[in-house]
């Protein structure tokens, strides 16, 4: 829910750190981006890739029998899977103009990635009704 500041020309869609959108322009850290040509905000997910983190496991899981030691085959198992469960996905928010998009945030946390993305929309979408 948008919050009233002032006037209709301060209309906030969202506050957080580093990161301000307001009804015609957003504010990310020192630098300004005018909302009044945009088009639309664009959220490109990258998944990581879990081929290197599968062959560590399964080399470490087909060693045991040939190197009978228990401690480097389980290490490798150990090391694949903690590095599979702490990948993350990057999500990447784009400002779109009729020429152009510019890279806005990337970010890993998805949840403050969606409500920039959201709130940028939003506040698009607000400024082409009025």
């Amino acid at each position: 829910m948008p919050i009233f500041e002032g006037g209709m020309s301060s209309k906030v869609f969202l506050r957080e750190k580093h990161i301000t959108v307001t009804a015609t322009e957003l504010l990310k850290g020192k630098q300004r981006y005018s909302l009044e040509n945009s088009l639309s905000a664009s959220c490109l997910v990258s998944r990581p890739r879990r081929l290197f983190p599968l062959l560590l496991a399964l080399a470490g899981l087909i060693s045991y029998p040939l190197l009978g030691n228990l401690w480097q085959s389980g290490g490798a198992t150990l090391a694949a899977l903690l590095w599979m469960v702490f990948q993350r996905s990057t999500y990447t928010i784009y400002l779109n103009y009729p020429a152009s998009s510019l890279k806005i945030l990337k970010s890993s946390d998805k949840r403050r990635a969606l409500r920039t993305f959201f709130a940028i929309n939003d506040a698009i979408w607000y400024l082409n009704c009025k």
